[in-house]
């Protein structure tokens, strides 16, 4: 049985899946410096910018758990890239753990009002490094989930969520907004440059058509002029 496949289409297919590899290296190692920066940004706050309350001491140790979590994460996954271990579903798996790290992170601490929010536009972001669409609707509807999640912790706050900034509605509807426009854009553009690259490929071979034809046409006539030649001399 023959393969129904289009060969363009199985190209840009194994295209596509050396480009996941070489984006979930680059995005593994922007989870680590996302990591770090945002737990040093953390440690300047609570030893240098702030005088730390009993609140901030309790945040202080989840922030470095989930520090720590992260980076076990991210060691993992370069472990399992290196013996060449590249599952389809291990971009969903480490994309839902960071934003299950972004929201509790949050939740501890002032919630919508925490500076770890923005790491949502971050991995929405890195999901698009994976060129998949996929990925990037699922990083965007998570980041949107776990936006309700904290604005519905900073409206009922419990004894392990302390902190309860004030944030207006239209506050978080321009945030979660924002987000949703992000993910949109950023999945049209992969989209947009699958049909580029169609289109490149076309046009080359095209191209390359006429030249052929144009090759052909000027042997053509070199060989209809060698034929002439004895004929006009005689």
């Amino acid at each position: 049985m023959k393969d129904s496949i289009d060969p363009r289409e199985r190209a840009w297919i194994a295209t596509a899946r050396w480009t996941e590899l070489r984006g979930e290296l680059l995005a593994n190692a922007i989870r680590l410096a996302g990591a770090g920066g945002f737990y040093a940004i953390h440690l300047l706050d609570y030893y240098v910018w702030s005088t730390p309350n009993e609140a901030d001491e309790r945040f202080h140790y989840r922030a470095t758990l989930i520090a720590m979590i992260a980076v076990a994460l991210g060691a993992a996954v370069m472990l399992l890239l290196r013996k060449q271990v590249f599952p389809a579903w291990l971009k969903y798996v480490s994309t839902g753990v960071d934003l299950l790290l972004i929201t509790f992170l949050a939740a501890f601490g002032s919630k919508l009002g925490s500076p770890i929010v923005y790491a949502y536009f971050a991995l929405v972001g890195v999901a698009a490094i994976r060129m998949r669409p996929g990925l990037i609707s699922c990083a965007t509807i998570g980041g949107v989930a776990g936006m309700f999640a904290l604005y519905y912790a900073s409206e009922n706050s419990t004894p392990y969520m302390e902190l309860r900034p004030v944030i207006r509605p239209v506050d978080f509807a321009a945030m979660v907004l924002a987000l949703g426009l992000l993910g949109a854009a950023l999945g049209q553009t992969v989209r947009q440059a699958k049909r580029i690259c169609r289109e490149y490929a076309a046009r080359v071979e095209l191209i390359e058509g006429v030249d052929s034809s144009m090759q052909e046409s000027e042997t053509d006539r070199e060989a209809r002029t060698l034929i002439a030649a004895p004929e006009g001399e005689g």
